[in-house]
């Protein structure tokens, strides 16, 4: 006899994103740059294309490689008490006094 099954199926999508301005175009260009297997565009290339200055290019340069070094730093230890840390499951912190002590 058949019986139905629930099946849960996970679907990506990929939704282009637009640039609103020639400064997230170049952006967005630089990052898609840096994907494997393709060449890195400098900031020349980034210039002509987009109408950019020398400072513009190498700041967007600079920022982008700065948010992709970000990531590494946070996969570091972690320390007790850091706003990352997991929260307890009661959702009450133990303050390091017992129950006797308490009454």
């Amino acid at each position: 006899m058949c019986q139905p099954i629930e099946t849960v199926v996970e679907v990506d999508h990929e939704v282009p994103v637009l640039p609103t301005d020639r400064y997230e175009a170049a952006r967005l260009a630089y990052i898609d740059s840096l994907g494997e297997g393709k060449q890195r565009l400098g900031r020349r290339p980034l210039m002509n294309r987009w109408g950019l200055e020398q400072r513009e290019a190498e700041d967007i340069i600079a920022e982008v490689d700065k948010e992709r070094a970000q990531p590494a730093d946070a996969g570091e230890v972690e320390t007790p008490g850091s706003e990352t840390a997991v929260p307890w499951l009661s959702g009450v912190e133990p303050t390091g006094t017992s129950q006797a002590e308490a009454a």
